[in-house]
């Protein structure tokens, strides 16, 4: 998924979930679990080609005036995020062996069950700071 900047990339979750090898942009909150270096690899990760604000206006909507997002548009991220496909549809059960360690990590570290847990333990940390009070 080429992505100009998304918090939790939901489509790379449920194309992992659903099996599918993932490419994604190596930008944004994505890179907290899509991993392509020697210590992991569990998807392909394109680098971005260069960042420029959002003209006021361009997007009707004042929140995004002077935000700042990859343009993903010059030949060379073009290139390679084609390079990636193509190395995912000719070594393919190297691809799905990365989908299968993101799969893993997906549902180890990023489920229902382990949110609510990190969320139950935080609202505890909370709770006991307030009773001092």
């Amino acid at each position: 998924t080429p992505s100009r900047g998304e918090g939790q990339c939901l489509p790379a979750i449920e194309a992992s979930l659903c099996g599918l090898p993932v490419i994604a942009t190596n930008h944004s909150g994505h890179t907290m679990f899509l991993k392509d270096n020697e210590q992991e690899r569990n998807s392909y990760l394109v680098n971005i080609d260069k960042l420029s604000k959002v003209a006021p206006g361009a997007m009707h909507v004042n929140y995004w005036d002077g935000q700042v997002f990859p343009e993903l548009t010059i030949e060379k991220f073009l290139s390679d995020f084609g390079k990636a496909m193509r190395t995912v549809y000719e070594n393919y059960s190297e691809a799905q062996s990365r989908n299968e360690r993101l799969k893993e990590l997906l549902k180890l570290r990023h489920s229902m069950s382990a949110a609510s847990g990190r969320m139950k333990t935080r609202l505890d940390e909370i709770w006991k700071s307030v009773r001092k009070q």
